[in-house]
């Protein structure tokens, strides 16, 4: 379900029906170049909150062939209280995340 309005800290929940659980995604577009990602405050304490189901969807292209990478960011420290967003690294992320089966 598509909640990117509602400024939850992410854009998409995704529920499993068999099992029940809801994943809360969060779409991220990587360009070629972008060697840093930039989550606000929201997006941040929803994966401290719930590590276990927020998800980071990696969007980027390959030559012209799109490539989704799917992680659960490991949890870092809670943003200062006057911090607005976090810049994190994709390669750190790509290898220290947990993948998410698709």
């Amino acid at each position: 379900m598509e909640r990117s309005a509602e400024q939850l800290g992410y854009e998409i929940e995704s529920l499993d029906p068999s099992s029940g659980w809801v994943d809360f995604i969060n779409g991220v577009v990587v360009t070629d170049r972008a060697a840093k990602i930039v989550l606000n405050r929201d997006e941040v304490l929803v994966g401290l909150n719930d590590p276990e189901q927020f998800v980071l969807a990696l969007v980027g292209f390959v030559g012209s062939k799109p490539q989704l990478d799917s992680v659960r960011p490991r949890p870092g420290d809670c943003p200062a209280f006057e911090q607005i967003n976090v810049a994190l690294d994709v390669v750190e992320l790509l290898e220290n995340g947990e993948e998410v089966g698709r």
